[in-house]
């Protein structure tokens, strides 16, 4: 009701309401739970999502350990029988059934994700992306579970409630691909390098994106956090200090949908293919 009487009002959230909300919710979720941070999302990576949302930069949001479930390579495939380029059963990632209502889900989002080495330390002056490149352990794929705890749809334009609501995020699937140390720094500064994702859902409808999409690259993506953390410490009275958004050593960061927010029914058998870097395997249910 309160979400519904602040669509239907002139008075507006600002950006900076946003993410002052986001913050105040994390803080409960860790002083009165125990939640644990466990990285960030970065959202809006694309201009035709920031065009729909009223906004001319991405968004962030923390990933709680309670939201995330890792997985490795090489457990049972449901789907085998969809054939992956170049993958084997070894390259396989399953994470089983997956409520749709349990995360209110509005969709699901395919992603690069890497995991920091060491800690990207706030500070006035901006990141480059070869600095941010030295702190990366590994790069993983993911899938985002993209949902909602308010009751009603949000409307385009209001990237604020969004951004207040936890980025728009319900909960993360991870691969470890253990894709270590050159290898990502490789893949990194390659620029041919391999980007393609395929997501199947039921045999039948295939989505085609690329890591390109993500702001011409996920390393961009990153890089943007990094700089928006400092900004944001920057720019934050005493009384506003929330230690832990700030970017730390096994911090796992997805970087933004590679191929846009794609609706899933319930059970729909959905495989995400990451090429060389394994592929994703769910099954939607209600």
């Amino acid at each position: 009701d309160e979400i519904s009487q602040y669509l239907s009002s002139s008075e507006k959230l600002s950006l900076s309401d946003g993410y002052r909300i986001q913050a105040e919710v994390e803080k409960y979720l860790i002083d009165k739970h125990g939640w644990k941070k466990s990285g960030f999302k970065v959202g809006a990576t694309s201009k035709a999502v920031q065009s729909r949302l009223g906004i001319s930069t991405p968004f962030f949001g923390a990933i709680f350990q309670e939201n995330l479930s890792l997985q490795d390579f090489g457990g049972d495939c449901l789907s085998c029988d969809l054939e992956i380029d170049g993958a084997n059963q070894s390259q396989w990632c399953s994470f089983g059934n997956i409520s749709l209502a349990q995360h209110n889900c509005r969709g699901i989002e395919a992603e690069f994700a890497f995991i920091l080495k060491k800690d990207i330390e706030l500070r006035e002056k901006d990141y480059s992306w070869e600095e941010v490149l030295d702190h990366i352990a590994e790069v993983v794929p993911c899938i985002e579970i993209c949902g909602s705890r308010y009751a009603v749809p949000i409307p385009p334009g209001n990237a604020p409630l969004v951004i207040a609501d936890g980025a728009g995020n319900s909960a993360f699937l991870v691969c470890d691909a253990n894709a270590k140390g050159h290898v990502c720094q490789d893949w990194v500064k390659n620029q041919s390098s391999d980007m393609n994702v395929t997501t199947t859902i039921n045999l039948q409808q295939v989505i085609e994106g690329s890591g390109r999409e993500v702001l011409d690259h996920p390393i961009h993506s990153l890089t943007w956090l990094a700089n928006a953390l400092n900004q944001e410490y920057l720019h934050m009275s005493d009384e506003e200090q929330y230690p832990w958004r700030k970017l730390q050593a096994k911090d796992i960061v997805a970087t933004g949908a590679t191929s846009g927010l794609m609706a899933v029914a319930a059970d729909s058998e959905v495989v995400v293919d990451f090429q060389s870097f394994g592929a994703i395997e769910i099954i939607t249910r209600q």
